[in-house]
């Protein structure tokens, strides 16, 4: 099986995307969520993870500039400063059949290729599931930090996983091995 990865450019592409969100969110999860448009949102990527052989789309996820939120940053009890560049991994959805293929992982290291690194963010971040954060791969391979505290959100008890992206180019060995030896298409 091949997995290719790539950008939401198409009203195709958006239509297969904001499916897979309505079947992982809304029908499997009972999780409703805004939807995030692809038109006219420079300040955003979203990406579909296809398996090649069905022609099937079977994952997405978006990462959205955060800058100047204030609002958004301080409901999430981040402490970047105002003039601090910031983005969010959100609405990651993978079909069932689709898991523990390592996809997630994928799908970060090329929103994190295409959108994140070429815009010299200086954060990145996301919620995740309280009990999971800490063991994570993107703690453990990705160089997230997860958060002390718990909240509650519209995914359940979650943690904040934040990341330094500057530091990131210097401190982060094994984050910046499985960056450097990620490709777009895994099999």
């Amino acid at each position: 099986m091949a997995i290719i990865i790539e950008p939401v450019t198409t009203r195709f592409q958006e239509a297969a995307m904001l499916d897979i969100r309505r079947s992982v969110f809304e029908q499997e999860l009972k999780i409703a969520l805004a939807p995030l448009r692809v038109s006219d949102n420079s300040d955003a990527l979203h990406i579909l993870a296809i398996d090649d052989l069905q022609c099937k789309p079977v994952a997405t996820l978006s990462v959205v500039e955060t800058t100047g939120d204030l609002a958004l940053h301080q409901k999430c009890c981040l402490e970047f400063t105002p003039s601090a560049r910031s983005a969010r991994y959100t609405q990651l959805a993978v079909i069932r059949s689709y898991r523990g293929l390592n996809i997630p992982m994928k799908m970060m290291l090329e929103a994190h290729r295409l959108f994140v690194a070429p815009r010299n963010f200086e954060y990145t971040w996301l919620v995740l599931g309280a009990a999971v954060a800490q063991s994570s791969f993107l703690c453990t391979q990705l160089g997230f930090s997860a958060g002390e505290k718990t909240f509650l959100t519209e995914y359940g008890l979650c943690r904040l996983l934040t990341r330094d992206e500057r530091m990131l180019r210097f401190e982060q060995p094994a984050a910046r091995a499985a960056m450097a030896s990620h490709k777009k298409e895994i099999t």
